[in-house]
């Protein structure tokens, strides 16, 4: 994971580190243990619009899109959920550290 995720940051580098993290926060929203999973799931599902609006304003490359789409596609459970949460949160490290590690 952290390679695949250290590429995904670098993809981003023109993506300010704060955009991605606000998208991280409302998705740790939905983390709740008391959240039925079709929670954690639309809370997912918003990340798409968000992140089509970041690359139309050309604050974010395409490859942002792709990510979440082909996760969103792969979210079937609470695992593969929290595989994505932590996908993003790798991401994030590795976008606040400049883009590498």
């Amino acid at each position: 994971m952290d390679e695949y995720a250290s590429n995904i940051a670098a993809s981003l580098n023109e993506m300010k580190p704060a955009e991605f993290a606000a998208m991280l926060r409302d998705l740790k929203r939905a983390k709740k243990s008391t959240l039925p999973f079709e929670a954690r799931k639309t809370a997912a599902a918003e990340l798409f619009p968000r992140a089509i609006g970041l690359v139309h304003k050309k604050k974010a490359s395409p490859i942002l899109t792709e990510f979440i789409k082909v996760n969103l596609a792969a979210i079937k459970t609470d695992d593969d959920w929290s595989a994505f949460y932590r996908h993003m949160n790798a991401i994030n490290g590795f976008l606040m550290a400049g883009g590498d590690a």
